[in-house]
């Protein structure tokens, strides 16, 4: 039987904030000493957390409120020194900002601080992904799916571009860079 970590309530209160996308309680639990990159009983980071909080949420493309709420406690938690890439490798924070919720503005706070760009995920890297949620959501908006709008394209493409300047590749051109090396005397 593997035995659970003890984890410090300050940490478990950071933890908390997290889940709630409070940025002041992420504050009021980082200068009471709780570790940003602390994880909780299931191994994710406090940045992991606020990444698996919105994956998948279709709507945070449309919420505008959501988008500040979440750039500002992602903000803050890197802000405080918080591991851009999280600790599980399930839930990739610049994975979850870039594909599922087309965010520049995070995309851009994780690219600074030193997030890999060119993490494989099984044979696709991020900038595959994106642009393939590019192109699904461009035939979605085709044939006639009421809950995708042209800004969602839109937004991917920015996000694609972006990555692109930061120097995210995509698994075609790591490839090729990689046989180029390996031909080299």
């Amino acid at each position: 039987m593997k035995k659970k970590k003890k984890i410090r309530p300050v940490d478990e209160q950071l933890h908390a904030a997290c889940r709630k996308l409070s940025a002041d309680g992420i504050i009021k639990a980082v200068q009471s000493g709780a570790n940003v990159n602390a994880p909780d009983a299931d191994g994710y980071s406090p940045l992991d957390i606020v990444a698996d909080a919105v994956d998948g949420w279709a709507n945070y493309r449309h919420d505008s409120e959501l988008q500040k709420k979440v750039q500002k406690v992602v903000d803050v938690l890197i802000g405080y020194g918080a591991n851009p890439d999280g600790l599980t490798g399930e839930c990739v924070p610049l994975k979850t900002f870039a594909w599922s919720c087309g965010d520049k503005h995070i995309c851009s706070k994780l690219a600074r601080a030193g997030a890999n760009l060119n993490m494989d995920f099984d044979g696709t890297t991020i900038l595959d992904l994106v642009v393939l949620e590019s192109i699904h959501l461009d035939i979605q908006l085709r044939d006639g799916n009421p809950d995708v709008k042209p800004e969602d394209i839109e937004r991917m493409e920015i996000v694609a571009e972006s990555l692109e300047r930061w120097g995210a590749k995509t698994s075609d051109e790591l490839t090729e860079k990689t046989t180029e090396q390996e031909a080299e005397p």
